[in-house]
């Protein structure tokens, strides 16, 4: 038991317990051990105390830079994302560009000729431009005049079966065509029962008049 003289407060560590129960047994020098085992272990609290206080700072510090260095991350991650999303609609568009080709150059039966190899009876599809579109019409050679080509047309009918069916118009339809707006030769049509003049190629892509 601590005595009247003590003044040590109960401590955890035992210290203080050992020393109020050796007090009746010392003197004065003893005490003054005793109270200097009491700021020791005082200075030890505080020392811990502080050590923890530290820790905490220091994992709030570290919160902190975790934070930033989410933000940091989600930032990099979004742009990725969004350079990859672009990526893609450029490698769409270039696929779309290269199958537009591909049915271009399918629907082209054959090359353009020179100039100079044109002959009576060729047939073309050909091209007019207007202000906002362009119309297409396929026609066949049927004289020169003075070297550029006339043309005789004829009206899409239908496009079925991999073929285009083409009729004669009710009224006559010539004109001259300059060499840059022929589009390309096509191969010799077959004719129908009823007049029909028969593509053996589906032409539709064209737009034909």
């Amino acid at each position: 038991m601590c005595t009247a003289l003590c003044t040590c407060p109960i401590m955890t560590d035992g210290v203080t317990a050992q020393c109020c129960a050796l007090a009746p047994l010392y003197g004065n020098k003893e005490r003054n051990i005793c109270k200097k085992k009491k700021t020791k272990a005082n200075e030890k609290i505080k020392m811990t105390e502080r050590s923890s206080s530290d820790s905490e700072d220091d994992n709030f510090s570290l919160r902190d830079s975790d934070e930033e260095d989410y933000d940091t991350f989600a930032e990099r991650i979004t742009q990725e994302i969004l350079e990859e999303e672009e990526f893609e609609r450029e490698l769409l568009e270039e696929t779309d560009r290269q199958k537009a080709d591909t049915k271009k150059t399918e629907m082209n039966p054959s090359p353009l000729k020179p100039k100079e190899e044109m002959v009576v009876g060729d047939w073309a599809i050909v091209k007019f431009d207007g202000k906002t579109t362009t119309r297409y019409f396929i026609g066949q050679i049927i004289e020169f005049d003075q070297g550029e080509p006339i043309f005789k047309y004829v009206k899409s009918s239908s496009s079925k079966n991999g073929q285009t069916t083409c009729k004669q118009p009710t009224r006559e339809d010539v004109s001259s065509v300059p060499m840059e707006d022929i589009v390309t030769y096509l191969p010799p049509p077959t004719t129908g029962r009823r007049g029909d003049i028969i593509f053996k190629m589906d032409l539709s892509n064209w737009t034909l008049e």
